[in-house]
């Protein structure tokens, strides 16, 4: 089963990207939902541990734990994607959610819509 077909939330693409840092590593948020986000860097994030996802200056924070990370040849260099997952309430990262889309910042993934798994939300 493809990640797209266990997804329970909607996911938002960001639009430009935005960056930011992830336990001082830079990153820049590739798509972010109420339970987590994607999130790609050049430098490498030590094991897979919890920490504190900033941007916009700061001004946005969540905290998090790495899931998955894999590396990625981008144009002449290598690069790392990461998937994080939220370790706060829903209702945090959906504030953040609802904020970053009135600004107009991020944007409805149409391409990968929500889905049930064995019968249940994810």
């Amino acid at each position: 089963m493809s990640d797209e077909e266990l997804r329970a939330h909607p996911r938002y693409v960001a639009s430009p990207p935005i960056e930011g840092e992830f336990e001082n590593v830079a990153i820049t948020l590739v798509n972010i939902s109420v339970r987590g986000a994607l999130i790609r860097h050049e430098d490498p994030i030590d094991g897979f541990k919890g920490g504190t996802l900033n941007f916009r200056g700061g001004t946005i924070t969540l905290h998090a734990e790495v899931i998955w990370t894999r590396s990625r040849t981008v144009g002449e260099g290598d690069a790392f994607e990461s998937g994080l997952m939220f370790t706060q309430w829903i209702e945090v990262a959906q504030g953040v959610i609802d904020r970053l889309s009135r600004a107009d910042s991020i944007h409805l993934d149409v391409s990968r819509p929500p889905s049930m798994h064995r019968g249940g939300v994810l």
